[in-house]
């Protein structure tokens, strides 16, 4: 099975089972069983032949050798054929063509079928010839997609690229301890940042007015390992491409690092900020304009920024006895608590195991 994304190139034959898609992919042209189907849905393995299709060339008749072929010819002709082998060999007798209208021998051709579901043939090299003329049409009643519910997303993230990284700081807390015996210090920061991502669907101009979604995937190594982004049923993409979205983070961040006697520690909290483009695929059920439904498939782009991976360095500020500072700091493991505001797509905190002691402490915040 041969299979020609977005058009059929001029000299191109479709024997049975080969399909075209149109550029969007919500429809595909197939040819077999005498005719050339076009179909909604993005190919006959995820929407099989022949539900809502129609026909804008039949080659069945009295001339029928066995088995049929498409050809895009040279001469701006898109022609059903019918030979015993169904292929372009031995005796081979035409049983329909679009008579397409010729723009003279030297002029290349192709075919296409329409995001909307209809048929063309062009004069020109492809889609992308500024030049290209339709020669010939044939139209659907079925129209173009009006909407599309998104079943199910697959992120690629063995492709995902990261970019723009770099470090950010929260404002350090001091955990005094004025005792003589060492004191569990238990510190906490609220931090707040802005997390923004968008949508892209190669559906392009094909879809109407929206496209709903809800999965939740992790992305390990943008942050914390488990990190989650949720992609809720509020993401609405119109044409083909969602604006981009920006919610606030707020989180509690907790630390509980041993402080000796008579000494006071200094906790810095520093993070990751991080761009963030993963690949993705995606399915799900298009609705066209004459109320028909198919299955349809495509892929996109996740496009994000996020802080995370947050660490606490914690060094010695002052000790009555010096033996008692560390000379190096050292890192400590956090506690996140996440508070969500209403209404936004927030990521998800996975709790940390802090270091637990007993004991008290003194906090002050560092000036």
């Amino acid at each position: 099975m041969a299979s020609f994304a977005g058009y059929i190139p001029g000299d191109t034959f479709l024997y049975a089972g080969d399909y075209t898609t149109s550029p969007s992919g919500t429809y595909y042209g197939v040819s077999g069983g005498g005719f050339f189907w076009i179909v909604p849905g993005s190919n006959p393995d995820v929407a099989g032949c022949c539900t809502n299709g129609w026909t804008p060339l039949s080659g069945l008749s009295d001339a029928n050798l066995g088995g049929f072929f498409a050809h895009m010819q040279t001469d701006g002709n898109f022609v059903l054929y019918t030979s015993a082998t169904g292929t372009n060999s031995g005796t081979v007798v035409p049983v329909a063509a679009t008579q397409s209208q010729q723009q003279g021998s030297s002029t290349s051709y192709f075919a296409q079928v329409q995001d909307d579901g209809s048929f063309q043939v062009f004069s020109g090299s492809g889609p992308q010839d500024g030049n290209k003329s339709s020669i010939y049409t044939a139209t659907n009643a079925q129209g173009a997609v009006t909407a599309l519910d998104l079943q199910t997303v697959t992120y690629d993230f063995a492709n995902a690229q990261f970019s723009n990284i770099t470090g950010i700081a929260e404002a350090p807390v001091d955990l005094t301890n004025t005792t003589n015996l060492p004191q569990q210090g238990i510190g906490q920061l609220n931090l707040s940042y802005s997390q923004s991502y968008s949508l892209s669907f190669s559906v392009a101009d094909s879809v109407g007015e929206s496209i709903t979604a809800t999965t939740t995937v992790s992305l390990p190594g943008l942050a914390k390992e488990g990190l989650q982004v949720g992609v809720s049923n509020q993401t609405t993409v119109t044409h083909g491409r969602a604006d981009t979205t920006t919610s606030t983070v707020q989180w509690v961040v907790g630390f509980r690092p041993t402080v000796p006697p008579l000494t006071t520690l200094r906790v810095q909290v520093n993070g990751v900020n991080a761009a963030y483009e993963v690949p993705f695929s995606w399915s799900g059920v298009a609705t066209y304009e004459g109320g028909a439904t198919a299955d349809v498939v495509g892929s996109g782009m996740f496009k994000g920024a996020s802080q995370g991976n947050f660490q606490a360095t914690v060094s010695c500020l002052i000790s009555v006895l010096p033996s008692h500072c560390d000379p190096g700091a050292y890192q400590i493991p956090l506690t996140f608590t996440e508070v969500s505001e209403p209404g936004t797509m927030a990521l998800l905190a996975v709790a940390l195991i802090g270091v637990v002691a007993a004991g008290r402490f003194k906090p002050r915040r560092a000036a």
